[in-house]
């Protein structure tokens, strides 16, 4: 069955975005004796209801949501980022 491809005028409407550059994973510091058992796993930590991590009532700090990188060490498990917000609020 043969298929009919149709271009768009245009052509290449993708190359026309922007690329977005990911944030570089930064090292965390290490302990004496620690060492990392696997590189950094990029993430991104979402609240979970709670209003502890994102202010509260309190008038905290926002600290959720969060992007960076989880790093397992040989004895314990490291997040290193930064808070961010999708909406660009605070």
């Amino acid at each position: 069955m043969p298929v009919l491809l149709r271009e768009q005028p245009g052509g290449r409407d993708h190359e026309d975005f922007q690329r977005v550059e990911m944030p570089k994973i930064l090292r965390p510091a290490l302990l004496p004796g620690e060492e990392l058992v696997s590189e950094g796993l990029r993430v991104l930590l979402d609240p979970d209801g709670r209003e502890g991590a994102t202010g509260g009532l309190q008038g905290g700090p926002h600290i959720l949501p969060a992007e960076g990188a989880l790093f397992l060490t040989t004895y314990r498990i490291i997040f290193k980022g930064t808070p961010h917000d999708p909406l660009g609020k605070y």
